[in-house]
């Protein structure tokens, strides 16, 4: 009798399998419903963590700036300028990439510039990077890399996709006239003759690390991949970085509506 006591308590507290059913079931809700405020929290942290490396980029352009005569780096180098500093577009489609290796990686990934009998620069010999370069798998992890974006595109193997582009319809400098540049848009610019509360200088782009007004189709394509065309990060010169309502960019002749003017050359158009 007494054995039978101890089996039948033991059986008392054990779950049935009713209860067990119910228990697996309320998990599962709760997993359900806490798993949108999971995935939103996940996608605040990514969108934060591309903000903090635009900062950084913004930041980091403005010290170059302040270091090269308070002049904006230029969007492409040639690697042949007559009076600019010597760099090189290490990505060899002559689209991708242009200021990332031209300015920030072009000490890291190019080897000793070739000189003349004199000792002077003449041009500079690229190395193995090149190849790194043509996809941007150098830079993968670092600051230049929009999370938000190789977490969106985990497939993406042309890493420039997932980057930042700057702006390269900022109004020229008249020096660049004097020169006889071909485009004088991918030329470096003075930061005075800008207004650097509405400037842009960097924005998410789902294509080239260079973007004009005509290229606006690739700034939603990013937005529609990123943040399901809901918002779009960028960076002006006065250093701050926000989110935006890519309905917002100014879509007019740069030329003649004022707004598009502000927003892509950063100055008041002509009248």
């Amino acid at each position: 009798m007494k054995a039978f006591s101890s089996s039948a308590r033991r059986c008392d507290s054990a779950f049935t399998l009713l209860e067990l059913m119910v228990v697996v079931m309320i998990i599962g809700l709760l997993g359900a419903l806490s798993f949108p405020v999971f995935a939103k929290l996940k996608r605040a942290a990514e969108e934060t963590h591309t903000i903090n490396n635009l900062n950084q980029i913004t930041k980091a352009t403005m010290t170059w700036a302040a270091d090269h005569g308070d002049k904006l780096p230029s969007p492409k180098y040639s690697g042949d300028e007559v009076d600019l500093p010597l760099y090189w577009d290490l990505n060899t489609d002559g689209e991708q990439g242009m200021w990332l290796n031209g300015v920030v990686f072009a000490a890291v990934y190019m080897e000793e510039p070739v000189t003349d009998a004199d000792g002077n620069a003449t041009a500079p010999s690229v190395g193995a990077a090149t190849n790194l370069a043509d996809t941007g798998k150098h830079l993968v992890g670092t600051v230049f890399e929009s999370r938000i974006a190789t977490v969106r595109n985990p497939q993406e193997r042309d890493w420039y996709r997932n980057s930042f582009a700057m702006n390269a319809n900022l109004m020229y400098d008249e020096m660049a006239v004097l020169r006889n540049l071909p485009d004088p848009y991918l030329s470096e610019k003075q930061i005075s003759k800008f207004d650097p509360a509405t400037a842009m200088l960097y924005i998410d782009c789902s294509d080239k690390n260079v973007v004009m007004a005509e290229d606006l189709g690739l700034i939603m394509e990013a937005s529609e991949e990123r943040y399901d065309g809901k918002r779009i990060i960028a960076a002006f010169i006065g250093g701050h970085v926000t989110k935006m309502d890519p309905d917002d960019i100014p879509d007019g002749d740069i030329e003649t509506d004022r707004e598009s003017s502000m927003y892509w050359r950063g100055i008041m158009p002509k009248r």
